[in-house]
């Protein structure tokens, strides 16, 4: 990862995040890997640490998930048709919901 990638993936967190912290805050990741990654430093598998920020910015992180996976269980088991369905008609519902979710808590830090 060159110096011109890194300052893209932090204007990218900045865009989106206002702060590193926040973003690291939100997404789960930890601050200290991630300042590393930025700066160049990441002392393991760069490649692999930087997917897993861009992974986070578009919001496939484990906090999302986790969002996800609590309002499809409560949608399930309030619909009517819960037993004959596997919950793949609603995914992008879940999947816009827990976007939603994650851009408001970034929003209010």
């Amino acid at each position: 990862m060159d110096e011109q990638e890194q300052a893209g993936l932090r204007a990218e967190i900045e865009e989106q995040h206002e702060t590193v912290y926040r973003f690291c805050k939100i997404s789960g990741l930890n601050k200290s890997t991630v300042y590393m990654v930025l700066s160049g430093r990441y002392p393991g598998d760069m490649a692999r640490q930087a997917g897993r920020i861009r992974a986070a910015l578009a919001g496939d992180s484990p906090r999302a998930e986790k969002i996800r996976t609590v309002i499809q269980r409560e949608a399930c088991a309030l619909c009517k048709k819960r037993r004959a369905c596997d919950g793949s008609p609603c995914a992008r519902i879940f999947d816009a919901q827990a976007q939603a979710v994650m851009k408001t808590i970034s929003q209010i830090g």
